[in-house]
């Protein structure tokens, strides 16, 4: 059996980083040209995980689109999504406040019902 086949390495040479700019994910690099190893494996070189502000263990969202392959930190995703609904809330609106609020008053009316139903089967239980 012949010895496996040693991987070739990508060659990195540091590149000027902007961090603001990849905390943003506003960074651009590229094109590079990448080879899919092994089940499916793909390496993605350095410059290019500064850029999207992502670490070895970090998730990735992935979306195929029109066959291109786009992929996004998470963190940089939800900061996307804030900023989209950003619009949508009002000045000194605080959504979190108002999220808690409402899930205790559907927690208040459960229990009341809960009690009610109990108070019920008590009562039916007596002879």
């Amino acid at each position: 059996m012949p010895p496996p086949k040693k991987a070739r390495r990508f060659a990195e040479e540091a590149a000027e980083f902007n961090h603001a700019q990849a905390v943003a994910g506003t960074a651009s690099v590229g094109p590079v040209r990448a080879t899919v190893g092994e089940g499916g494996r793909l390496v993605i070189p350095a410059e290019m995980r500064k850029a999207m502000g992502v670490k070895p263990g970090d998730t990735l969202v992935l979306k195929v689109q029109g066959g291109e392959l786009t992929a996004i930190s998470q963190l940089v995703s939800i900061r996307k999504v804030q900023e989209r609904l950003a619009a949508y809330k009002k000045p000194g609106e605080n959504v979190v406040d108002e999220f808690l609020a409402d899930r205790r008053e559907e927690r208040r009316r459960s229990d009341e019902r809960l009690d009610r139903l109990h108070a019920e089967g008590m009562a039916m239980k007596k002879p």
